[in-house]
């Protein structure tokens, strides 16, 4: 199995910035990171905005929801501060100013889906990817399989991984979502990830990702759903 390459945390170097802003990427590129592990999500006028939470109260001096606010608005937050005086004035990126710092680095970007239908999001993103050429570069993820479904619709060529954990509403842990995602790979959460089962799914495992994306949580041909119902 080949190696995973050295990707930075979710949200960048966060253990020295602030999470999901330019200077934590920034920080993690700088330590020999080649991948880039981020969340996305819309603003009230339909632009990528990468941050974790559906609201900006934890890592920014503002409140409310991401989705009520305008880029205009986010970008007026102080992203920086909660982490430390020296990053005051930080702002959120937009998912196209992180793809210009990357440069040549590979992404995995999680759609954070405020509903169960992101249509808007999903063309959004997808739009960028084909814009910036990261087809062969990028690996969307998401909890929500009808994102990956509306994303494969979009662009067959954007490999997905669905995420899964034991404690997944009922609805999201059938059988009858893997046909409709389509995805390429599934990563599934540490509470299911036994020494026995990985060995399971990489001997079952059908691999569709090129080796780079090659994780041992990740299996083409194992369904964690086998082993909560």
């Amino acid at each position: 199995m080949a190696a995973q390459p050295a990707s930075s945390p979710i949200g960048g170097a966060s253990e020295v910035a602030p999470e999901n802003t330019l200077i934590a990427f920034r920080r993690a590129l700088e330590v020999g990171a080649d991948t880039l592990e981020l969340d996305v999500q819309l603003s009230q006028d339909g632009k990528a905005v990468v941050i974790h939470d559906g609201t900006v109260d934890r890592t920014t001096n503002g409140s409310g929801s991401v989705g009520e606010l305008t880029l205009a608005q986010i970008k007026e937050l102080d992203a920086g501060s909660w982490f430390g005086p020296e990053f005051t004035g930080t702002q959120i990126p937009t998912l196209q100013e992180v793809m210009d710092l990357a440069g040549e680095r590979l992404f995995m970007l999680e759609l954070k889906t405020g509903s169960p239908w992101p249509r808007s999001l999903v063309r959004e993103v997808s739009d960028l990817i084909r814009q910036n050429k990261l087809e062969d570069r990028v690996l969307v993820q998401s909890f929500n399989p009808l994102a990956l479904f509306l994303l494969k619709r979009s662009n067959p060529k954007i490999a997905t991984d669905l995420l899964y954990s034991a404690d997944l509403p009922l609805p999201l842990r059938q059988r009858w979502l893997n046909p409709l995602a389509q995805p390429d790979s599934m990563i599934f959460g540490m509470d299911l990830a036994t020494p026995e089962r990985v060995a399971t799914c990489e001997a079952r495992a059908t691999q569709q990702l090129s080796g780079r994306w090659t994780n041992p949580r990740i299996c083409g041909g194992c369904w964690p759903w086998e082993w909560t119902e």
